[in-house]
């Protein structure tokens, strides 16, 4: 992949709005995700996520319609989200509380990312990663 200089690069991806985008696809390889969406000025960009710890992507139809891509930074609303990702297991729950409370941590001190599509109609994501770049196509 080639790497991409401003303006094609957008630093912070949640100056975009993405309220009524179309998610067009959803690409995994190695550790990395790459969603495509349509604009509702018919631009289309790329969200990059790197380094991908856990990925859910649930009910991706046609149409995918967005209605909000959320960077979740709350500690409740992470918990909440971190449970739905991953699932207790039910021996050594000890490993799990560790994970889990490193994590958070993780998340809130910004170290990692924790991502909310939800939709108006179709696909919604969760994804926890390690960094972000958006691009213009």
């Amino acid at each position: 992949m080639s790497k991409a200089t401003l303006p094609d690069i957008i630093n912070n991806f949640e100056t975009i709005d993405t309220h009524d985008a179309n998610i067009l696809g959803i690409n995994l390889y190695n550790n990395s995700c790459v969603i495509n969406i349509k604009l509702i000025s018919n631009q289309l960009i790329e969200l990059h996520f790197h380094e991908v710890a856990k990925i859910v992507c649930d009910n991706f139809r046609e149409g995918n319609i967005i209605l909000s891509i959320e960077l979740i930074k709350t500690e409740n609303e992470i918990r909440k989200l971190l449970s739905s990702l991953f699932i207790k297991p039910p021996v050594q729950p000890g490993k799990y509380f560790n994970f889990f409370e490193k994590t958070v941590l993780e998340i809130t001190s910004g170290q990692r990312f924790l991502i909310k599509i939800d939709p108006s109609y179709g696909c919604d994501c969760i994804i926890l990663c390690n960094s972000i770049t958006c691009k213009i196509v």
